[in-house]
C-alpha cells in the first residue's frame, strides 16, 4: 500500500496504466487542429460535453507483456516505451466521423445543438470502436498492433 497517497499505486496488483481509448494528442492532431479555427473547434468539442477522461474512454492495461498474457489483455507501452505512435496515428480513421460532425457544427448557422450532440455521439462511438478492437487483440500484444485504421 502506498501510504503517502492513502491507497495502492499503479504497481498493484501489477504495473498498469490508464489508457485513453481516444488519446488527447489524437484529438488535438486530427480533430482540433492547430490552425486559425482551432479555438472555435475546441469550444465546440467542449460544448458537446464529451469528457476525454470519463470512464468510457479509459481502459486499465498492464505494462508488462507477461502479465498481459496472464490477464488476457494487450500491453500498454511495454518494454519501457513511453508512447504508442502507430496506435495514435490510427486515430485519424477513428476520428474521421467526429471531424465531419465537427465541421457540420462549424458550418451551421444559428443554433448548432443538433450538430454538437452528433459530435458527442460520434466521439463516444469512437471510444466504443477502439475498445471493441482492443478486446479482439491477442493477450500480450502491444497496442501498436490494434487495427482501427484499416476499416472502411
Amino acid at each position: 500500500k502506498d501510504e503517502g497517497r492513502q491507497g495502492y499505486g499503479a504497481w498493484y496488483p501489477y504495473h498498469h496504466e490508464h489508457h485513453h481509448l481516444v488519446p488527447q494528442g489524437a484529438v488535438h492532431e486530427y480533430l482540433i487542429g492547430r490552425d486559425e479555427k482551432a479555438e472555435r473547434r475546441l469550444k465546440l468539442v467542449l460544448a458537446a460535453k464529451w469528457n476525454i477522461n470519463r470512464g468510457d474512454n479509459l481502459v486499465l492495461l498492464p505494462k508488462e507483456v507477461f502479465v498481459a498474457e496472464i490477464v488476457g489483455l494487450p500491453a500498454h507501452c511495454p518494454w519501457g516505451l513511453r508512447e504508442h505512435p502507430e496506435y495514435s496515428a490510427s486515430m485519424r480513421y477513428v476520428l474521421s466521423k467526429a471531424k465531419k460532425a465537427l465541421d457540420a457544427a462549424m458550418a451551421g448557422k444559428g443554433d448548432c445543438q443538433k450538430a454538437v450532440m452528433k459530435l458527442r455521439q460520434t466521439l463516444e462511438a469512437a471510444s466504443e470502436l477502439v475498445l471493441d478492437e482492443i478486446k479482439k487483440m491477442k493477450p500480450g500484444q502491444s497496442l501498436s498492433a490494434v487495427d482501427v485504421g484499416s476499416r472502411k
